[in-house]
């Protein structure tokens, strides 16, 4: 079976809180603050990494994990920008 790519929505200025996942150690999505299921970025770290140093300073990235049990655990909060 085929994957199908998610669909990818451009950086929304407005939005202050990101949501970072690491599905696997080569998988990983960027998600702003909006209800609708559609994330920034998918890809390898170094794809979603340089999406988040072009975010604005002032944003909020929480950093999830997936857990063995198979919950999502939130690991970190940090800020984006250049230094992320």
């Amino acid at each position: 079976m085929k994957k199908v790519k998610p669909k990818i929505k451009p950086i929304d200025p407005t939005s202050i809180i990101y949501h970072h996942f690491e599905y696997s150690v080569s998988e990983f999505s960027l998600f702003d603050d909006a209800d609708d299921g559609t994330p920034v970025v998918v890809g390898s770290r170094n794809l979603v990494d340089a999406t988040i140093r072009n975010l604005p300073k002032k944003v909020t990235i929480f950093y999830y994990k997936k857990h063995s049990k198979g919950y999502w655990e939130k690991k970190i909060a940090y800020n984006g920008g250049k230094n992320a």
